[in-house]
């Protein structure tokens, strides 16, 4: 069962590791997220495995982006709303800071398939922020 699948996913996953600061496996409680990570990480070495519900690992989180600019939109999967979400609290809980933007009509991958105001507003929003905070 682990074969199949680390094969269906493991190099969408390391994939995204090259491509994304950030990329978050999520599901159900018990489903082999944290095995599948882990297994990713032996060939992966330009990657970390943060467990946020962990104190120390937040902080480690906290440290690495000390500035952090999310964006979430309000057609996308219930459970990537559902992770946002406590990804979000648990930051306000620990005091990160976080900038939000909100596409509120926005869909998974909106930037690249909606041409509209608020679009335009949030890559515009985002390239400033990297421009003042990757120096």
């Amino acid at each position: 069962m682990h074969d199949f699948i680390y094969r269906k996913l493991g190099k969408t996953i390391l994939r995204d590791i090259e491509t994304f600061p950030v990329v978050a496996i999520i599901g159900p409680r018990q489903s082999g997220k944290s095995t599948l990570a882990k297994e990713i990480l032996k060939t992966c070495n330009n990657a970390i495995y943060l467990d946020l519900e962990l104190p120390v690992d937040l902080m480690k989180f906290n440290r690495i982006y000390s500035s952090n600019v999310f964006t979430r939109v309000g057609k996308d999967l219930q459970e990537i709303t559902d992770f946002v979400t406590l990804f979000l609290d648990k930051a306000d809980e620990k005091g990160i800071p976080i900038t939000i933007e909100t596409h509120a009509i926005g869909v998974h991958g909106f930037d690249a398939t909606n041409d509209d105001v608020r679009t335009r507003e949030i890559i515009s929003d985002t390239l400033r922020f990297l421009s003042e905070n990757l120096k």
